[in-house]
């Protein structure tokens, strides 16, 4: 890895969650006047909306990417309602494989919903460079000149995961068009405590009413519950001495099997598709 290039204009961050993904972007102009002022895209799906998509993702039969997210889920309920299915690769809740892997490997497997294998490598790819190229379209209609040079890239994962699975973290982008000088590995526990600090407190006891930020030795307790299967961690932070402590549940042993392993108990090989008046029971053969 090169020295990470300092001279960009905004900072654009890929959220690459085990069930849902997402991405946000702030210019650093709006980052010194207001440093919670950030961009985020809203995603539709029947009544749903919501910041952050499915992360599912659906290939051809040739192996070439058709569609992300909730799209993605529409689209293969669709073909599974036709029995069309059988010609597509439908991956979902595969992210933490590459925790599941002692030595993990650039060249090993996913196996999608039917069984059928694809490299992960491309797979991974492939989702990381639909949301990069969702964001830059959106980020061209708030800054039209806009280039991917004017760019700090962020990308999150789980602070349980090694190097290699980071290292493959970022290849992956590169291979989605992120240059590594402009990509920055970042834990998702760590990113979220400095975003604490930002945020406004409640009245504290002692404290006059009204709304006050945090101060000089300040401390808080970050649990991460909004997605348990990324990173069961609870990062302690205090301000001023730059002190953090982050401890680690033993073992993981809740950690990232909580919301794939629901789908385990479902109905054998059955498999649910799309969401509120979208979802579709269907029962799948290979």
């Amino acid at each position: 890895m090169g020295t990470l290039n300092e001279d960009y204009l905004l900072v654009a961050a890929i959220d690459f969650g085990t069930a849902y993904s997402g991405y946000a972007f702030s210019t650093r102009g709006d980052y010194s006047r207001d440093p919670l002022k950030v961009a985020a895209n809203t995603w539709g799906a029947g009544n749903l909306m919501s910041l952050k998509t499915s992360t599912c993702v659906l290939f051809d039969k040739n192996k070439k990417f058709h569609s992300f997210g909730f799209e993605a889920e529409d689209n293969y309920s669709g073909y599974a309602l036709d029995d069309e299915h059988r010609d597509y690769y439908f991956f979902r809740r595969f992210k933490m494989k590459l925790f599941d892997r002692m030595q993990l490997k650039r060249k090993f497997m996913l196996e999608d919903e039917m069984g059928r294998k694809m490299s992960a490598m491309d797979v991974f790819s492939a989702c990381i460079k639909y949301l990069k190229d969702h964001l830059m379209k959106r980020c061209l209609q708030q800054l039209p000149d806009t280039t991917d040079s004017d760019i700090r890239w962020v990308l999150t994962v789980p602070a349980i995961w090694n190097d290699t699975s980071k290292q493959f973290m970022r290849e992956a982008a590169q291979l989605a068009g992120i240059e590594s000088d402009y990509l920055l590995i970042a834990l998702e526990p760590e990113a979220a405590s400095l975003c604490c600090r930002h945020l406004p407190m409640n009245t504290l006891k002692g404290c006059s009413g009204g709304f006050i930020p945090f101060g000089p030795r300040s401390k808080y307790l970050v649990f991460d519950a909004g997605d348990i299967s990324d990173t069961p961690e609870q990062p302690f932070a205090q301000i001023g001495n730059r002190e953090i402590r982050r401890n680690r549940l033993e073992d993981h042993m809740i950690g990232k099997w909580v919301r794939t392993t629901i789908d385990k108990h479902l109905p054998d090989k059955k498999h649910y598709y799309g969401r509120g008046d979208y979802t579709v029971e269907r029962t799948l053969t290979n």
